[in-house]
């Protein structure tokens, strides 16, 4: 009579465990690109959120908003404005409220602006994970006239902060006229539209992701992208349209690359680390004017993504501003 066996034997318990641990390793793999391309898809919503909300703006105030602006007596950034383009209703009321002060109204978590892939944001605060295109940021070390222009305080008659930014060079332009906390004096309120996108809306960026965004709340450099004058080694340098010379662009600075040092820089605090970045292996998104949204290459080469950021290169300051863009530049 045989006996029937009601238990695994040791090895062939160790032979099980064996089989799904390698079924487990094949299956990770998998699991985390699936989640990666999750969070990349969610991101891309979020963004195209934004450009659509930056239409709605336009329509109903027959503009884009301001890199900064006034909104209730208090300095906003772009953020703020494009409130009741997203749902976030009590949010604008409590800043158009003149009565609500600036840190009352600056300490709002709000999920749209936060990307799933970023890791380590503080949902206590304004946190957030996407920067706009506030166009050419001069430094003091480019050559004259636009280092100066960097630090211009009040408007002059010839290249300043002002004619930096004006709209040629980037959709979001500076619309606060109040001298406060250091800010320049505007020449005049500059107003951008869809008609200004002379190189076209689908080939202009207005958001991009960022692994050191400021709070949202924060104007200038944390909730803003720019382009550099500088350039790659032997692309044509072009004379200025304001300056009407030919200037030397300096080389492109690593970290000023689309994801440059990005897992080391915590934070925006100079030009140079103005630029999109993400979590996403090999480029980051990005929100065009039309609406569309594209997944940007990390190695495009500088004047294209310079011909990105600017609304008309022929007017611009870059430094090859007659370079005319190839559909498939920043599909590589």
């Amino acid at each position: 009579m045989t006996r029937s066996r009601k238990a695994f034997t040791l090895v062939e318990l160790l032979v099980v465990i064996a089989i799904i641990g390698i079924i487990m390793s094949m299956l990770l793999p998998a699991i985390q690109a699936a989640r990666h391309s999750a969070w990349k898809l969610q991101c891309s919503n979020k963004l195209k959120q934004l450009a659509i909300a930056t239409k709605g703006h336009e329509a109903s105030k027959g503009r884009l908003p301001g890199a900064m602006e006034v909104v209730g007596g208090k300095r906003a950034s772009w953020v703020v404005p494009l409130f009741p383009y997203v749902g976030e209703q009590q949010l604008n009321d409590r800043w158009t409220d003149p009565t609500v002060t600036q840190a009352t109204a600056n300490t709002h978590y709000i999920k749209l602006f936060i990307c799933t892939a970023r890791p380590g944001l503080d949902t206590s605060v304004a946190s957030n994970s996407y920067i706009a295109n506030i166009g050419f940021g001069p430094r003091g070390s480019d050559p004259s006239p636009f280092g100066p222009a960097a630090t211009a305080t009040a408007p002059t008659s010839s290249y300043d902060y002002w004619v930096a930014r004006r709209k040629a060079n980037g959709p979001f332009v500076d619309r606060y006229t109040a001298r406060a906390n250091g800010w320049k004096i505007a020449k005049t309120l500059i107003t951008v539209s869809s008609t200004d996108f002379r190189d076209g809306t689908s080939n202009t960026i207005l958001f991009s992701e960022n692994l050191a965004a400021g709070q949202w709340h924060v104007t200038g450099l944390p909730t803003g992208m720019v382009w550099l004058y500088a350039n790659e080694s032997g692309v044509p340098v072009n004379s200025g349209y304001e300056t009407q010379a030919v200037l030397a662009p300096s080389a492109v600075p690593a970290v000023a690359r689309i994801n440059g040092n990005k897992m080391t820089l915590a934070s925006v605090t100079a030009p140079e680390h103005a630029r999109p970045s993400s979590m996403h292996s090999g480029g980051v998104n990005v929100a065009f004017a039309d609406g569309s949204v594209h997944f940007l290459n990390e190695k495009i080469v500088y004047h294209v993504y310079q011909s990105l950021l600017t609304l008309h290169d022929r007017h611009s300051d870059m430094p090859y501003r007659l370079y005319v863009l190839n559909g498939n530049d920043f599909e590589q």
